[in-house]
């Protein structure tokens, strides 16, 4: 931020002051969810009690997703001179596309057990 932020400031423009410091906060949450380094990555997996690989793995279709629909919908629109407000209305429709295509529903571990009855 201290970089991005005064040059930014820089091009005189307010929509390019909010997004690059969109794109530097965006960054650094898309980095903290998808690196093996982070902390919170290894406290979430130690405390979960899950393999700290099976955690990264499992958080890096959620996190490309969301940062795709950022990139696409937020950045490269609102940097075209797009309306913010259909940012808001294709994001909010690819995150629920990508959920309609991709996603699938949970298996409850009752069902996983012989012989027990579904709750």
């Amino acid at each position: 931020l201290p970089t991005v932020g005064p040059m930014a400031f820089a091009f005189g423009e307010p929509m390019i002051l909010i997004l690059c410091l969109g794109a530097v906060l965006d960054g650094a949450i898309f980095g903290d969810h998808c690196s093996p380094l982070s902390d919170t990555t290894v406290l979430s997996s130690i405390s979960s009690a899950v393999d700290h690989v099976d955690h990264v793995r499992t958080q890096m279709p959620y996190a490309m997703t969301s940062m795709t629909a950022a990139g696409l919908c937020g950045y490269l629109l609102c940097a075209a001179g797009g309306p913010i407000w259909l940012s808001y209305l294709l994001g909010i429709g690819l995150m629920a596309g990508a959920l309609l295509l991709l996603g699938r529903r949970a298996v409850h571990e009752d069902a996983l057990v012989p012989g027990s009855s579904p709750g």
